[in-house]
C-alpha cells in the first residue's frame, strides 16, 4: 500500500498551480515585470482542518440585512439636497389646470382623486358623505402643450337631510374652466372661472307648523289650521341659486421640495330665484310669493386671499398657510381649507 500523502503537502501543491495558472491573466504585460512573483506565492498556506474536526455549520442567510440594506439605501436618497431634486411644475391638481397622473391616487384632506386616464381624472370629497352630502367630480385638461394647459371641471352632489322635522334637499353642481400658464420650471400663473349653482327646496306641514306657532302664542292652534285642509298641506319654500367665482393663483418653486404658492377666490356675481309660499293640500293649489335676484357683487369686493408654504416629499405634500378675506361676508373655514393642505400619493 501506498503511503497516504500528507494533507499539507495537497494545499500546497493546489496552491502552487492555482497561482501559477492565475498569475498571468490578472496583470498584463505592461504593467508587472515577467519575473513579478505570483500574487499569493509568498503568503503562507493556509492550514487545512484536522482530519477529525466536526464540520462547519452552514449560516443561514439573514434576510433582515438585505432589508436593512433597502432602507440604508431609501434613507440615503430622501436626504438628497433639495436643492438637487429635480422639479416637477405639474405636479399641483387643485388649484390648477393639471390633472393627477394615469393609475395614481391622490389622498387629502378633502379630496380623493384617481386619475382614470393620462388627461382626466375623477374623485369625490369622502368627509363630506358623513354629513350626508352625496357627490363626485371629474376635471378633464382639454388643451395640453409645453407652456399652456385648459382644464374643464364638472361635478354634482346631492343632499337629502331631516333638520327636526323639516325635510331639506338640494343638488349641487358646479363648473369650473381653468388655465394654467408654465412661465418656467420655477414660476407658473393660473386662472379661471368657475360657477357654483344650487337647487334647494323645504317643505313644513301643518303638524310641524301647528307646534312652532303653538309654542310662540302658547296656544294650540293645530285645529284652526287643520280646519280648512283636514290636516294636510303646508308651507313650502326653494329656490335656484347661482354664484360666479373668478379665481386666480401663482406658485413659485424654489426647488423640488419647496414652493410658495399665492390664492385668490372671490364671488363677483349672484343670481337667484326664491319661492315660498302655502299649499293648500291635496288641490295642488299654491298661495305665495317668488323672487328673482340678479346682482353684481363687484363693489363688495367678495373674495379670500392666501399665501402658503408647500413641502414636498416623494409621496406626501404639506402645505401650511395664512390668509384673509376681503368682504363682511365671510364663510368660515373658507381661508383654512384654501391655504392648508395635506395629502399622499398612492
Amino acid at each position: 500500500m501506498l503511503p497516504r500523502p500528507c494533507p499539507d503537502a495537497l494545499t500546497l501543491g493546489f496552491f502552487a498551480l492555482f497561482g501559477l495558472t492565475w498569475a498571468p491573466r490578472a496583470y498584463s504585460d505592461d504593467t508587472v515585470p515577467n519575473d513579478a512573483p505570483a500574487p499569493g506565492a509568498d503568503d503562507p498556506p493556509a492550514e487545512s482542518p484536522p482530519a477529525d474536526a466536526p464540520p462547519t455549520p452552514d449560516v443561514p442567510f439573514d434576510i433582515s440585512q438585505n432589508a436593512n440594506s433597502g432602507r440604508q439605501t431609501k434613507e440615503k436618497t430622501e436626504r438628497v439636497p433639495a436643492s438637487q431634486v429635480p422639479i416637477n411644475p405639474r405636479s399641483e391638481s387643485d388649484f390648477t389646470a393639471y390633472t393627477m397622473p394615469k393609475g395614481h391616487v391622490k389622498l387629502g384632506l378633502v379630496n380623493l382623486d384617481w386619475g382614470a386616464l393620462s388627461n382626466v381624472h375623477v374623485g369625490t370629497a369622502p368627509a363630506l358623505f358623513l354629513v350626508g352630502y352625496q357627490n363626485v367630480h371629474v376635471k378633464i385638461t382639454a388643451i395640453q402643450s409645453p407652456s399652456f394647459d385648459l382644464s374643464i371641471f364638472s361635478g354634482i352632489g346631492r343632499l337629502n337631510r331631516t333638520f327636526g322635522e323639516i325635510p331639506f334637499k338640494a343638488i349641487a353642481y358646479p363648473v369650473d374652466v381653468t388655465g394654467s400658464i408654465l412661465a418656467s420650471d420655477n414660476i407658473s400663473f393660473h386662472g379661471g372661472l368657475g360657477a357654483q349653482n344650487f337647487e334647494i327646496s323645504s317643505e313644513i306641514g301643518l303638524n310641524t307648523l301647528a307646534e312652532g306657532l303653538g309654542a310662540i302664542a302658547g296656544t294650540d292652534v293645530l285645529g284652526d289650521l287643520q280646519a280648512g285642509e283636514q290636516g294636510t298641506g303646508g308651507l313650502y319654500g326653494g329656490g335656484h341659486v347661482s354664484l360666479v367665482q373668478p379665481h386666480l393663483a401663482a406658485d413659485y418653486r424654489f426647488n423640488g421640495r419647496h414652493s410658495l404658492i399665492y390664492q385668490w377666490r372671490g364671488t363677483t356675481w349672484l343670481g337667484a330665484r326664491l319661492d315660498a309660499g302655502y299649499e293648500a293640500g291635496d288641490s295642488g293649489v299654491q298661495v305665495g310669493v317668488a323672487a328673482r335676484i340678479r346682482t353684481s357683487l363687484k363693489e363688495q369686493a367678495i373674495g379670500t386671499h392666501t399665501v402658503s408654504w408647500q413641502r414636498s416629499g416623494e409621496r406626501w405634500h404639506l402645505r401650511l398657510g395664512i390668509g384673509w378675506a376681503s368682504s363682511a361676508l365671510k364663510i368660515p373655514g373658507a381661508v383654512l381649507i384654501q391655504a392648508n393642505e395635506l395629502y399622499v400619493l398612492l
